[in-house]
């Protein structure tokens, strides 16, 4: 994982993944809503917050709504608030009460 090429092409794979993802629900006529990526405390060089941030941003650019949750838990450099922490790659209570309440939820509204 420390290949910068590899880094690039695990977020290409996702990128297109929830690409191909939304064209099916769109093939069937569905709707879909998206969560947003969220930091990883591993997450510790200039390119993994880089494509952190890039994936954020194609995911706000898709035709769906979108559970925006990494701005209110990143720090800034794609890790964990601290006290939003569990592990390096999970929220403890506070974190999932953050991303709990930085949902929209007027999307819902009929």
């Amino acid at each position: 994982w420390k290949s910068a090429r590899l880094w690039r092409a695990v977020a290409r794979s996702f990128q297109n993944g929830i690409r191909g993802l939304l064209a099916e629900v769109e093939a069937i006529e569905a709707s879909a809503v998206l969560g947003d990526v969220y930091p990883h405390d591993a997450y510790t060089s200039r390119l993994q917050q880089k494509l952190l941030q890039d994936t954020h941003r194609m995911l706000l650019n898709t035709s769906v709504p979108l559970l925006r949750w990494l701005p209110a838990l990143d720090d800034g450099q794609g890790r964990w608030h601290r006290d939003h922490m569990e592990d390096a790659g999970h929220p403890n209570s506070l974190g999932h009460q953050v991303m709990f309440e930085a949902i929209d939820l007027s999307m819902f509204d009929p």
